[in-house]
């Protein structure tokens, strides 16, 4: 029961995890389109790809635990 509880936990966080990194992969190329600094849009270009990257691991951590990584979470 106890194990139930913290396994549903742990799905819970990796899905907020996942919304997040989904939402800044979305906002970061308008983001870099915004700004005159090139130095900034390279760190903003170099943080999508890492953004792309987590969404990637998370969907295979997912995949792995049977689980879908777009469904409702309490926050």
């Amino acid at each position: 029961m106890k194990a139930n509880r913290q396994k549903r936990l742990y799905i819970e966080e990796l899905k907020r995890l996942c919304s997040v990194e989904k939402q800044l992969a979305k906002a970061l190329p308008e983001m870099a389109k915004q700004v005159d600094s090139e130095d900034l849009r390279t760190g903003f270009e170099g943080q999508l790809e890492q953004a792309k990257q987590h969404v990637a691991r998370l969907e295979k951590t997912f995949n792995a635990l049977g689980e879908n990584p777009n469904g409702k979470t309490d926050a």
